[in-house]
């Protein structure tokens, strides 16, 4: 079981996209899976992401729905390719249940100091509550969370 300082569990849908991106991103019906999901990507909430791990250290475990879509490796260059400079290092595992179980499950199987969950829907665990910082899907992701999620990660 390796150590890791901090960990953001992250969702996609409505995390690093949004209401009003998705209804005016360039669509892309291609063959191409990798241009697809890129399209759904909003590179400025990729860069909250960003800042977030620069400024504490924290590294990726996704626990978005699209871990169902893409393996681990792909979802590693996909983010690349739009700019991310976090390291994604797992998903969760897929239980088709309730969010807050998978993480929970992943956090049993790694040993871990201090957590962020940062999703849209709130199927989270009660004991979660306090690493849990939700969007707005109509918004996405804000710099306002991000702050929030800076100070809990140095508190």
């Amino acid at each position: 079981m390796e150590i890791t300082d901090k960990i953001i569990f992250l969702d996609i849908d409505g995390v690093l996209n949004y209401d009003k991106f998705l209804i005016n991103r360039k669509k892309y019906n291609g063959l191409n899976k990798m241009r697809f999901y890129r399209s759904y990507l909003c590179i400025s909430k990729i860069k909250l992401v960003n800042r977030v791990c620069d400024k504490t250290g924290s590294k990726i475990v996704i626990s978005s729905t699209w871990k169902n879509g893409l393996t681990l490796n792909r979802l590693q260059r996909l983010f690349r390719i739009v700019g991310s400079t976090f390291e994604i290092i797992d998903t969760t595992p897929n239980m088709k249940g309730i969010r807050g179980h998978e993480i929970d499950a992943w956090l049993a199987d790694h040993k871990v100091d201090k957590y962020a969950i940062i999703d849209d829907d709130s199927d989270m665990l009660k004991d979660q509550a306090p690493n849990f910082f939700q969007t707005d899907g109509h918004k996405g992701l804000t710099g306002q969370i991000c702050e929030h999620i800076i100070k809990h990660f140095k508190n």
